[in-house]
């Protein structure tokens, strides 16, 4: 988790989420053993600081009927280094969650969401199983 942190790479382009003035990219997946990492970024562009409350991942439907139950299920990260509770403004902060070896069906899609303290700029964005799949190797990071 230390190299991921201390190497600050961004090598996932696609996955983020920009609006009321927070950004929330995922800059990695990686893994290691039977271990997947996360690399988050949290970056604010307003004067007005961010107080973390919680960030939460879960596992959600791709597609959605009407009327139909939707189901979710909740994942725990194993490990968080560098767990922020507040984005001071005009600054970024990063943290890496470690989980156990996630792998999700293609209808489906893993989301992370991270809500502000007495707030509405909640950020959110989705991973697909493509996404996870190409992680890379932690190995791989070292050796470079």
């Amino acid at each position: 988790m230390y190299t991921i942190h201390r190497l600050d790479r961004r090598d996932v382009k696609h996955i983020g989420c920009r609006q009321f003035g927070m950004q929330a990219l995922l800059k990695g997946i990686y893994v290691h053993k039977d271990l997947i990492f996360f690399h988050v970024s949290l970056t604010n562009n307003s004067n007005v600081p961010f107080d973390v409350d919680f960030v939460r991942f879960k596992v959600v439907d791709k597609k959605i009927a009407k009327r139909t139950a939707r189901q979710e299920t909740y994942i725990e990260p194993v490990r968080t280094l560098n767990a922020l509770t507040r984005i001071e403004g005009k600054s970024t902060g990063r943290i890496v969650y470690a989980f156990p070896k996630i792998v999700i069906p293609d209808d489906k899609l893993l989301e992370v969401e991270i809500y502000e303290k007495g707030g509405g700029r909640h950020q959110r964005f989705y991973m697909e199983n493509s996404d996870l799949v190409d992680a890379r190797i932690v190995n791989e990071l070292i050796g470079e």
